[in-house]
This record gives structure tokens, C-alpha cells and sequence, in this order.
């Protein structure tokens, strides 16, 4: 049985947010395969004014190889979490499942195999759909916001990005948690970037390639893995086209990144074609690449603030 969240999931309250003179609150929940997630909340800004009760929640994910704290590594006026809060809303970050603040499980070990045997699917469909509940539920049922970067923002349109090859490698080898600083990954890449044609300066194009054409479900591998998981020999399809019509969408995206490129978001936007145009806004930054969105110091002006602008539009 894992043990009960400790101190250490108050991390990143305590070292990133009540430093600043930011109000924190920890919050755990409990998805229906197991997993405890860790929530921080930032309910004020600094100089709060508006009750509580009032305030429209946002809820932040983090992207791949991150956490909530990627919400907040920049100093206030230049990180998206307090730029929120100190604008009079109420922010709820996540930490999806296997990251520092949600490492714990009902009856599983990080140091189980088992631990690991998920996909970003059950990130839509577990952690994402316990995480809106709960949030939901604490803030009066109120309207929510949500900002995803990069794998948050495949949860959020609950898409799929093909990583089918890397998977099974560390499948095969008995590696289930993927640690880029551990010795079985360096062990791992340094022999994929002696292979003819990879060029180890840009390994994240070896590891992103969209081989298909299409956003589908985990893809086993073989006809008989896909069969029993889904009854069919392909994986499902995730149709981009039922996104709602009038669903408000704030899509920003980048000529320099080589995680999610122009070639993968002008695929979403046809899909995106029927969508209502006023409920539709859509930035292209030429010069920010994957990380820029919430690292870059002029991101406030460039991204947060048409954010904040679309939001107080719907």
C-alpha cells in the first residue's frame, strides 16, 4: 500500500509561492485507476481584492518532462501563475501522475513496473477527468479555464502524439520510468544517436515524427495487443473535428519549435475549419520554440496577455 502524501509534495507552495507573498493551499485527489495527484492553489494574488467565491478558476498543465512548477519558474511578473492570480483569478496547477508531486499510488510503487503501464491516453481520460472534478467542485461549479503547454495542451483536446518506438525499446529493455538524467537513459540515447541519420543536436525530432498523418490512441504495435485493448486492429482515431464548434479555443504556436511544428498545428487547424470564428484565436510566434511559451521573459506580452484579453472575452 503506497503511504500517504508527506511534506515533500508541499514543494512547490513552500519554496515557489509563499515566498512571494502568495497565498498556497495543497490539494490531492484520487483518480478511479489509483493515482494521487497533487494540486497546488494559488487563490489570491498578492494584494487580494475580489472574495474568493467571485473569482474565475484557471487550471494550469504542465507539458512533457515537466510539472506544475513550470507555472511558476520565472519571477512574478513573468510567470503565468501569479500573473493570474495578481490578476484576480483562481489558479489550480496540476502535476500529472509520475511527476515529483505525484509520485504516490492507492497500491502501487514508483518502483513497480506497473506503476508505469499508462499512456497520455489515460491522462485525458483519468487524470484530467479527476482533476476538473475536483476543481469544479471546490470553486462552486463555476465556469473553468484551462491552459495546457505542450503535453497539456494534447490532454486538453484530448489528442495523442505517436511515441510508439521509444515506448516499446524501454518496454523491451525493463525500463518503465523515463528519467532523462538516469544511466539507463543515457545508456539508451547515446546509442540511438549512433545510429546513421540521427543527429543528437535536435534528438527530439528522432523521438516527434507523425507517421500517419492521423491522432489516435496508443498503438500497440501489433493486430492482436490492439485488438484486445480495443477490439479492433488500429487504434482509434481521436476526430479533431468534434471538437464543439463554439467551444472558445486560444491556440499559440511557435515557427521555432520542434516538439508540436507549424506542419502538426496547420493539421489541427483544418481539422478546426467549421469552428465558430469568434471563438477562435490563433498567435504564431516565428521565433519562439517549445519552451518559450513559459519560460520566455517577454511571454507576458506576447502570449499571457491575449490570453488574459480572450478569457475576459468568453
Amino acid at each position: 500500500m503506497a503511504q500517504a502524501p508527506t511534506s515533500t509534495d508541499e514543494g512547490t507552495c513552500k519554496s515557489r509561492v509563499e515566498i512571494y507573498g502568495y497565498e498556497c493551499e495543497e490539494h490531492h485527489v484520487t483518480t478511479k485507476d489509483g493515482y494521487i495527484l497533487s494540486i497546488q492553489r494559488i487563490p489570491n494574488g498578492r494584494s487580494a481584492t475580489t472574495p474568493r467565491a467571485r473569482k474565475t478558476p484557471v487550471l494550469l498543465q504542465h507539458g512533457v518532462f515537466m510539472d506544475g512548477i513550470s507555472w511558476l519558474l520565472n519571477s512574478p511578473h513573468e510567470s503565468l501563475g501569479y500573473i493570474l492570480a495578481d490578476k484576480g483569478y483562481d489558479v489550480w496547477i496540476s502535476n500529472s501522475r509520475g511527476t515529483r508531486y505525484s509520485l504516490q499510488h492507492t497500491t502501487l510503487s514508483p518502483k513497480d513496473p506497473a506503476y508505469w503501464a499508462w499512456s497520455w491516453d489515460e491522462l485525458v481520460a483519468f487524470d484530467l477527468a479527476a482533476t476538473f472534478e475536483h476543481v469544479y467542485r471546490h470553486t462552486g461549479h463555476q465556469k473553468l479555464h484551462y491552459v495546457g503547454h505542450s503535453l497539456g495542451t494534447l490532454m486538453g483536446l484530448a489528442s495523442f502524439c505517436e511515441h510508439h518506438l521509444l515506448h516499446m525499446t524501454y518496454y523491451w529493455l525493463g525500463i518503465y520510468e523515463f528519467n532523462p538524467l538516469g544511466e539507463a537513459e543515457h545508456k539508451l540515447l547515446s546509442e540511438i544517436c549512433r545510429q546513421p541519420g540521427v543527429n543528437c543536436h535536435d534528438i527530439i525530432t528522432s523521438f516527434t515524427v507523425i507517421r500517419r498523418g492521423t491522432i489516435t490512441k496508443y498503438d500497440y504495435g501489433n493486430s492482436y495487443e490492439n485488438k484486445k485493448h480495443y477490439g479492433q486492429v488500429v487504434p482509434p482515431a481521436y476526430n479533431m473535428s468534434s471538437v464543439p464548434n463554439d467551444l472558445p479555443l486560444f491556440l499559440t504556436y511557435g515557427g521555432r519549435d520542434y516538439l508540436s511544428v507549424v506542419g502538426d498545428v496547420k493539421h489541427l487547424l483544418r481539422r478546426l475549419k467549421l469552428h465558430d470564428k469568434t471563438k477562435l484565436a490563433v498567435g504564431y510566434l516565428p521565433h519562439y520554440a517549445h519552451a518559450d511559451f513559459v519560460m520566455a521573459v517577454n511571454a507576458n506580452q506576447l502570449v499571457y496577455d491575449p490570453l488574459i484579453a480572450f478569457f475576459k472575452l468568453h
